[in-house]
């Protein structure tokens, strides 16, 4: 295997992401308050709800405002912010909001807990956009991203580690995993990889060359700053 740079981060070394985007779910408002001043914040429909509440002003409000509160998009209208009311039904609010900023390193808050189906329509939008990669979300009890290619982080030792095919996709190898993947075709149905552990440091996930599928993983959402260091460091970040 040639050499890997494995990204590291930490809360205090790491730059703010680009963007924040704020959906409708349940959201731990001091995470939202640790990047004001630092982040642009976008509201994705009710996630206007919890950035008011907050007192952070969105630099725009997206989705088709079914779940905003009217006096809250009022509020904005007055203060000049952006309403971008989008009402096509065959894409969702986060999907709308990803098309709308096609660049910059994403941190997504509520869009992991609550309803089901939300979060899996918030899957959904990450495998319809080009770059998903750049994009995290982070939720009470997970952080996630999907990827295509090879994925290299750290974590500490015995923490927790899924990887959850979305399609079909072999792997070729692993490194720094308990139960490794090598040569494991991997589709829902068929094969998962729930709940796996690091043995503790470097981890390094390769797909095979041939394999065109896409996986997600998710770790603990105390450990999102593992798949934190592979967004921002996304060529798919652009800037």
């Amino acid at each position: 295997m040639p050499n890997h740079t494995i990204p590291k981060a930490t809360i205090s070394e790491s730059k703010a992401p680009d963007l924040i985007f704020v959906g409708g779910g349940p959201v731990d408002i001091p995470q939202l308050t640790k990047w004001r001043g630092q982040s642009r914040f976008v509201a994705v429909d009710g996630g206007l709800n919890w950035l008011m509440d907050a007192g952070i002003q969105p630099e725009t409000v997206l989705g088709d405002m079914d779940s905003a509160d009217p006096g809250h998009v009022a509020t904005c209208r007055a203060a000049g912010i952006p309403i971008q009311d989008i009402s096509d039904q065959n894409s969702t609010d986060l999907e709308k909001a990803l098309t709308h900023y096609p660049d910059g390193v994403v941190i997504g808050f509520g869009f992991l807990d609550g309803r089901l189906d939300h979060t899996l329509a918030a899957l959904h939008a990450l495998m319809r956009v080009d770059g998903a990669e750049r994009v995290l979300l982070i939720g009470a009890h997970d952080a996630l991203m999907i990827s295509k290619r090879q994925a290299c982080f750290s974590l500490p030792e015995s923490a927790r580690l899924s990887v959850w095919p979305l399609g079909q996709i072999r792997f070729h190898d692993s490194q720094g995993l308990i139960w490794p993947l090598d040569g494991l075709e991997m589709e829902i149905g068929v094969q998962t990889g729930t709940s796996n552990r690091a043995i503790g440091g470097d981890i390094i996930i390769s797909p095979d060359t041939a394999s065109s599928g896409a996986y997600a993983l998710l770790v603990e959402a105390s450990d999102w700053q593992a798949l934190y260091a592979i967004v921002s460091s996304s060529k798919s970040a652009g800037g």
